[in-house]
């Protein structure tokens, strides 16, 4: 006997072999040849209700139950014996226990020859594996990963493949469906005023509220914070503003209460057809999207459809497609500076100053004329980002270029950047640091910008004048008291 062996031989050794087999926390089942039973641990006998040498059968034992049919199947002694078939069965069955329990599994059989290379074996060793516990972790990873740990709904992932899901259907049956999503307008008024608590318990009741007026195969989903999205399964838009108008109806009927206080939500929701022509799910949750923000303009506890704002909503898409351009331009200097001549109507006609005209590169290197730009960067609050880009790239040049003839440069200023004061910091900090000669410096400012807010218009004319700067008021005239504003704002030119 090597060093490390147990002499089976000796009955202590055999007691201490048995009882390490009671210790282990898998069902181990000793069979003879013929599949009669000769060794059980106690898992084994607990569980299938077995007992060592009672000669049963191993096949009459164990029972499974077909995890899809419900069916139960007992294989043959031949079947339990061969791995393929164990292996398939793992998958596709649980094991059910003495009790009538139904147990997942795993299984693996050794062979125990007579002597080494032995070609028949004598008994063979069934390990059976409870896998309950590894399930129950598996399922509720599986189920936080794809739900709402609040809730209890779905998540953003989930929803988005079920999204996905829909949109394939839809190419390939024609079926309908439908997309909302719900935005709950004042949520952060119980946040604040009672606390995240009470606004996590009303979030619970919503959901609750909300998936007793739904179907049970519609797939309702929490987004974010305060906003929850629906995907109708085979249902037309008529039939979506139905269920959509139950739930703002479902909502107004809540009544919360937390601390004696008595709090109201409303909400705004937006619908969109699951369209088979749409190429990204994404496609559709933006559509969504712009019917709520559309309902929201309406009021609390309204609905809108996509179809009905679609005209609008492109044009909104073409102008924040704009915006992507803007941010593009200013940070891969795809922006262009061009000059207009000031020519004197004087008979030397001296060419003594010019206006910086902004223009824009496309992909191809082409120019474009900003005007749509424009507007879309003051829609967007993005219209000092450019003007801070003009202002740098004028200053730039005439800090390298000091000594050219040129007797003022006329930079066009937006009616956003005049009123705020770090833009006014930036002009101070920039001229400064270039060393820009600002007495060639002249800021053009609207007359509309300037009415508009007097106060701040008065108060950049008056610093940069300071700084040697001087100041035109463009489109002068344009406004009904033109003159009797023009007394109160020091600028030099009107045009």
């Amino acid at each position: 006997m090597s060093k490390g062996q147990i002499n089976l031989t000796d009955q202590l050794s055999i007691e201490a072999v048995l009882t390490a087999l009671n210790c282990v926390s898998d069902a181990i089942v000793i069979i003879k040849n013929n599949g009669r039973i000769e060794y059980a641990n106690q898992v084994a006998e607990q569980t299938f209700g077995v007992r060592s040498g009672c000669e049963q059968i191993i096949s009459h034992i164990l029972k499974f139950v077909d995890l899809h049919s419900g069916e139960e199947l007992q294989p043959s002694l031949i079947q339990l014996l061969t791995p393929s078939f164990y292996s398939e069965i793992e998958k596709n069955c649980n094991l059910v226990s003495a009790s009538g329990a139904s147990i997942p599994f795993s299984i693996n059989v050794e062979a125990i020859y007579e002597r080494k290379g032995g070609n028949h074996p004598v008994y063979h060793v069934v390990r059976l594996t409870d896998n309950s516990l590894t399930q129950q972790l598996s399922d509720s990873i599986n189920f936080h990963r794809s739900h709402d740990l609040l809730t209890g709904l779905a998540n953003r992932y989930e929803f988005e493949a079920q999204l996905k899901r829909s949109l394939q259907e839809a190419s390939t049956t024609k079926a309908n469906h439908c997309i909302c999503i719900i935005n709950l307008d004042q949520l952060q008024l119980i946040n604040q005023s009672a606390g995240h608590i009470a606004g996590d318990e009303f979030l619970k009741v919503i959901a609750k509220e909300f998936q007793a007026v739904i179907r049970v195969n519609d797939i309702l989903a929490r987004l974010g914070n305060n906003e929850f999205a629906l995907l109708l399964w085979r249902v037309n838009i008529d039939i979506a503003q139905q269920i959509a108008q139950k739930l703002i109806n479902c909502l107004k009927a809540i009544q919360f209460e937390w601390d004696n206080h008595e709090y109201i939500v409303t909400c705004s929701i937006g619908i969109a057809e699951v369209d088979a022509k749409v190429d990204a799910w994404t496609e559709l949750v933006r559509r969504a999207d712009l019917a709520c923000n559309e309902a929201k303009k309406q009021g609390t506890n309204q609905l809108r459809c996509y179809s009905k704002i679609e005209k609008e909503a492109e044009a909104q898409k073409f102008e924040v497609e704009w915006v992507s351009s803007i941010v593009s331009a200013v940070r891969n200097n795809k922006f262009l500076l061009y000059q207009q001549p000031i020519i004197s109507l004087s008979a030397n006609k001296e060419y003594s100053s010019c206006e910086v005209l902004l223009r824009m590169q496309d992909d191809s290197g082409g120019v474009i004329n900003p005007g749509v730009c424009l507007l879309a960067a003051e829609k967007y609050d993005m219209i000092n980002m450019i003007d801070r880009w003009v202002v740098h790239q004028a200053f730039y040049w005439l800090a390298e270029n000091r000594t050219h003839s040129i007797d003022h440069l006329n930079i066009n200023l937006s009616g956003i950047s005049v009123t705020r004061d770090d833009f006014l910091q930036f002009i101070h900090d920039l001229a400064e640091s270039l060393l820009v000669p600002t007495e060639k410096v002249c800021f053009e400012i609207t007359e509309t910008a300037a009415v508009e807010n007097l106060g701040k218009a008065k108060q950049f004319i008056v610093s940069v004048k300071q700084m040697g700067c001087r100041i035109a008021l463009d489109d002068f005239g344009s406004g009904m008291c033109s003159f009797s504003y023009l007394k109160n704002l020091p600028v030099d030119f009107v045009k």
